[in-house]
């Protein structure tokens, strides 16, 4: 019998979560050009239209500080809700927690703005409750040196 835990990410056992791809949130990103970071998010969320793998959005403080998601973002997903939060950890909004679990898929790629802030507390929260291992390298190589590779998130 095969462990589920290991199954690498197909298009039929995945989804995608976008947290607070924001233009005033991006302002403090030194580790990559701007631009790039841009591009970077559009072309993941083109892939996962391309590939049918379901996709929420999620920003924090649209109107009090942080702006829409980018326009380019939204057009590739013109018809999906945007998630609005008050909290900087996505998972502690319910509305978040319902659109993850209505996908009905247990491998959730995250694609945050700040690593720190946008993916580490939502992922870590996760998996505790699912008693699963999480990896990941989102930065770019000059910022990889400086942090550690991967997290081990347990119950």
């Amino acid at each position: 019998m095969s462990n589920p835990k290991l199954e690498v990410l197909t298009p039929q056992n995945s989804q995608l979560i976008v947290i607070d791809h924001q233009p005033q949130m991006a302002f403090g990103v030194q580790s990559i050009d701007r631009q790039t970071l841009k591009n970077n998010v559009v072309a993941l969320a083109k892939a996962a239209k391309v590939f049918n793998v379901p996709t929420t959005i999620t920003t924090v403080e649209t109107l009090g500080f942080s702006g829409y998601a980018y326009p380019e973002l939204l057009d590739v997903f013109p018809d999906k809700p945007v998630l609005e939060r008050t909290s900087m950890n996505s998972w502690d909004d319910q509305k978040v927690r319902d659109a993850l679990k209505a996908n009905k898929r247990n491998k959730v790629i995250v694609a945050g703005l700040w690593t720190e802030v946008c993916t580490t507390p939502s992922r870590c929260r996760r998996c505790s409750r699912a008693g699963t291992r999480s990896t990941w390298s989102p930065t770019p190589p000059a910022a990889r040196r400086r942090r550690p590779r991967s997290i081990r998130c347990s119950a």
